[in-house]
């Protein structure tokens, strides 16, 4: 190959990277009439990220008018490509029916689908139905292991719910050291929940070493985070 013909290669390599990138380039600088061109084109060649984005553009209208079904369509072809933020989006229009009719069963599928490609979303997600027995069987030991996942990659509300469940010890051993632990790493994040029931545990010396000081400051940041029951509590009945 002679360099012309080298540089002709090169220069088209290049010139089909910087279009590969058109669709997430445009969406991220929110062009989104430039977007919908692009990304639509790039969906269509079964492009898992445009069709992610497009779907995304969809359902919450944005730059174009709203269209859940066209939101559907896309998460699903994106989902089926393993995208996994469409396998954990796509479980949430099932989990809540927005935009279609409600699915449990759908739901579940595509929260695990997500929650195995390490979503920390679709993890807690899914830990919360078993939690609750959302629309499938209860199941506090895969709640107890989902939370766990979704909380170690550092999502807050993951973090709060398994707090929740060694707090209170309702189907798995309570421990109030994880408890505590996993409501810090919480409230680190800004979880008012969080702060409210560490100032519980401090006030009353639950499972921990009572600190009475300590509880009002977290019942204090609980309620600047806009806790409504932390202001209440603050304002009819101060720990201190």
């Amino acid at each position: 190959m002679n360099i012309k013909k080298l540089l002709l290669v090169m220069l088209l390599l290049f010139s089909f990277a910087t279009y590969a990138r058109d669709c997430a380039t445009e969406f991220e600088n929110k062009n989104y009439e430039k977007a919908l061109v692009e990304c639509t084109q790039e969906a269509e060649e079964n492009d898992k990220v445009a069709q992610y984005n497009l779907a995304r553009m969809y359902d919450d209208g944005e730059g174009i008018e709203q269209d859940k079904q066209k939101a559907l369509y896309w998460y699903t072809k994106a989902a089926e490509n393993s995208e996994s933020n469409a396998q954990n989006n796509l479980a949430v229009m099932y989990d809540k029916g927005d935009g279609v009719e409600q699915d449990k069963q759908k739901a579940a599928y595509w929260y695990t689908k997500a929650a195995e490609n390490s979503e920390s979303n679709a993890q807690n997600n899914l830990a919360a139905m078993y939690d609750k027995g959302d629309g499938i069987e209860q199941d506090k030991q895969k709640a107890l292991y989902w939370y766990t996942k979704a909380a170690e990659q550092g999502d807050s509300s993951a973090q709060y719910n398994l707090a929740v469940m060694y707090d209170d010890g309702e189907g798995i051993k309570q421990d109030k050291i994880n408890a505590e632990y996993w409501y810090i790493k919480a409230a680190e994040q800004g979880h008012p929940g969080a702060h409210y029931n560490l100032a519980f545990m401090y006030d009353k010396g639950d499972g921990v070493k009572q600190n009475k000081s300590l509880a009002n400051n977290y019942l204090k940041q609980s309620c600047e985070l806009g806790f409504e029951k932390a202001c209440n509590k603050l304002k009819n009945n101060p720990m201190i």
